[in-house]
C-alpha cells in the first residue's frame, strides 16, 4: 500500500488496502485529519482491493474529519 499527497488536501492510495497496509495508511490519515479542520479527498483510483480492515480505516478517518467539521469525499472508487 502506497500513500502520496498531491494538493494540500487530496491524498492518493494504491495497491492493497488490507490488514497489512491499514495500520500504517490508518496511523498516517489520523495524523492528517487531526492537525486540520479542512475537507480532505482520498482518490482510489490505484486501489486494486479493499477489505473489511482497510474500510475501517476509512471510516475512522471520515468520523475524526466528522469531529472537526469536515468531510471525507472519496473519488475513483471501484466496486
Amino acid at each position: 500500500m502506497k500513500i502520496s499527497t498531491e494538493r494540500p488536501r487530496q491524498v492518493t492510495l494504491s495497491g492493497q488496502l488490507d490488514s497489512k497496509g491499514a495500520g500504517r495508511i490508518y496511523d498516517e490519515l489520523v495524523a492528517f485529519c487531526r492537525c486540520s479542520m479542512a475537507d480532505l479527498v482520498l482518490d482510489l483510483r490505484d486501489v486494486k482491493s479493499c477489505t473489511r480492515a482497510g474500510s475501517g480505516v476509512l471510516f475512522v478517518v471520515a468520523k475524526l474529519l466528522q469531529q472537526n467539521g469536515a468531510r471525507l469525499r472519496i473519488k475513483n472508487a471501484r466496486s
